[in-house]
């Protein structure tokens, strides 16, 4: 989720391997990206739970997103136009 809502940038960026575990055994993750609203940096927080048995399922996780999603847009107004123009996009397969 972290590299999504960040538009693909490297986490941990210059850090090595050892550097990194260092860090999360210490309980320092990486910080909210700034388009990443409080409940999605919630979900990555527990996924990132440094017991396993403590960290959501995947089926968790996704019933949370859903459940926050649709909470969270419950107030748009779905008449406004949207803010992406995608007419112009051009989807390929990768071996094009």
């Amino acid at each position: 989720m972290w590299e999504v809502l960040t538009f693909g940038d490297t986490p941990y960026t210059g850090m090595t391997g050892e550097e990194i575990a260092h860090e999360i055994r210490h309980n320092r993750f990486l910080e909210r990206p700034n388009l990443c609203q409080s409940y999605q940096f919630d979900v990555m927080l527990s996924a990132w739970n440094i017991s396993l048995e403590q960290r959501p399922t995947f089926e968790e996780i996704s019933t949370l997103l859903r459940k926050t999603v649709k909470t969270n847009t419950e107030d748009i107004d779905h008449d406004e136009e949207d803010i992406f123009d995608y007419s112009n996009e051009i989807v390929k397969p990768h071996n094009v």
